[in-house]
């Protein structure tokens, strides 16, 4: 396609088609023709193509820096299997005919990126297509027909999945992905096999399309860290196939890095894919393994340290706890605490008594001070919790009793007087035109 130079008598899609159709955003140019007898391309059928495409700022450009190359592809048209441009290209194009399809940015790869060997393409670039359209598909589609659109779509989207890390490009390899497994999972449960090595071969081709399709969706949202999906798509692959090595790497790689998982979890995963790996020193899973220690280890010393701040506050509190109680019983022994002199009972600010002697002393009357600190004590008024937020309260009420009473009618009757003031104002004014009408001279008959 270098230095390709276009013939013109070459078939150019009308004007008015293409501006009906794209809006002057699209131009294409057939450079070899089909023959009459050609089969022309209709909506759902499964057409095999190859194109290139290259980096064209404008629609002279046709020499640009390559961005992909695609040979034998088998896309359904409707089902969104290669990006609008060359879709809409191959709509109208015929089994054997090749065309030049140049497209804005919005039809192509729009705000995304595209690695093809050394060159990526930009942002928002325009792209030229070179598409050939090699066959159609019969519309009775064997079983092997229909294996085969699978595959193409499972290598479509292994073709985004490395050269197309965007979120344009991974929402449309996950959607190659899942279409490809799902087509190949309804068609091993209801297709009819019958028991020969042709069928054989072919349910054996359509299951592993089915288990490296939703594989491959697994660490597509690994890759995009979205645990959760992956470890989904990973037990779909387990469902069907417990001993996929892939799968349980993957499950027991989703395990580790999701938060919401356990250590159990992990630790079952990494040990159903060891039993599994036909390799003792697989280097993935000695990775995950050294990972899944280093993550142990790190969380037993967080919880240690945790922990120990946690006793170290428990021991603070009871420390306070008993500096507080012991304050308490101080208090009581000042303001008489019974105790023992020379073997009898006595109590402090009061004559010795003795017990043999058959002598009753009489305790001193409390004073008013004394009843109100053994009061007041007795409470332990707690301010923070008790006092103030009853006393918020009451301020609280006061504040809006005050505000609907006393301020409201203020403000009440200062509109009252402004209203009365504007009502004397008008009558006034009223009064004044009464009397200027009085003072006007009265016309006589004669001057009318």
């Amino acid at each position: 396609m270098k230095n390709m130079t276009v013939n013109p008598k070459d078939e150019v899609l009308s004007d008015d088609a293409w501006q009906e159709l794209m809006g002057f955003d699209l131009m294409m140019k057939k450079i070899i023709k089909a023959s009459s007898e050609s089969e022309a391309v209709k909506p759902a059928d499964a057409v095999r193509i190859d194109f290139e495409a290259r980096y064209a700022a404008d629609r002279t450009v046709l020499d640009g820096p390559l961005c992909q190359e695609a040979k034998d592809w088998l896309i359904v048209i409707g089902e969104k299997d290669v990006l609008p441009a060359v879709e809409m290209g191959v709509r109208f194009m015929s089994v054997g005919e090749t065309a030049l399809v140049w497209s804005h940015a919005k039809f192509a790869h729009g705000p995304g990126q595209r690695k093809h060997g050394d060159y990526e393409l930009p942002p928002n670039s325009n792209v030229l297509y070179q598409i050939t359209v090699r066959a159609i598909l019969k519309p009775s589609a064997t079983t092997a027909d229909e294996i085969a659109i699978a595959l193409s779509k499972k290598n479509i989207g292994n073709d985004i999945f490395a050269n197309e890390w965007n979120p344009y490009g991974i929402s449309r390899a996950k959607q190659q992905y899942k279409r490809a497994g799902e087509l190949m999972e309804h068609l091993l449960q209801t297709g009819t096999w019958e028991d020969d090595e042709d069928d054989r071969f072919l349910q054996q081709k359509a299951r592993e399309i089915m288990l490296d399709s939703f594989n491959n969706l697994a660490a597509l949202h690994l890759r995009n860290k979205d645990y959760k999906l992956a470890k989904e798509a990973s037990v779909k692959v387990l469902e069907r196939d417990p001993e996929n090595f892939k799968a349980l790497i993957r499950a027991a790689k989703a395990a580790l890095l999701d938060p919401a998982s356990e250590f159990e979890e992990v630790e079952a995963a990494l040990a159903a894919a060891a039993s599994r790996s036909e390799h003792a020193s697989d280097l993935d899973l000695q990775k995950l393994k050294e990972e899944f220690v280093r993550r142990k280890r790190a969380y037993k010393k967080k919880s240690k340290a945790m922990f120990s701040n946690k006793k170290k506050f428990e021991s603070s509190i009871q420390t306070i706890s008993e500096e507080a109680k012991e304050e308490a019983d101080e208090s009581n022994n000042d303001d008489g605490e019974e105790t023992l002199v020379d073997g009898r009972s006595t109590i402090d600010g009061a004559p010795s008594s003795s017990v043999e002697e058959g002598m009753v002393a009489a305790a001193p009357e409390p004073t008013s001070t004394s009843r109100s600190n053994d009061w007041m004590d007795s409470r332990k008024w707690d301010w923070k919790n008790k006092v103030l937020p009853y006393a918020f309260q009451l301020l609280l009420t006061c504040a809006m009793y005050w505000y609907y009473t006393v301020l409201k009618q203020q403000q009440d009757e200062k509109i009252a007087a402004a209203l009365q003031e504007v009502q004397f104002t008008q009558q006034l004014l009223n009064d004044n035109e009464f009397e200027l009408l009085l003072s006007e001279p009265t016309l006589t008959q004669n001057e009318l």
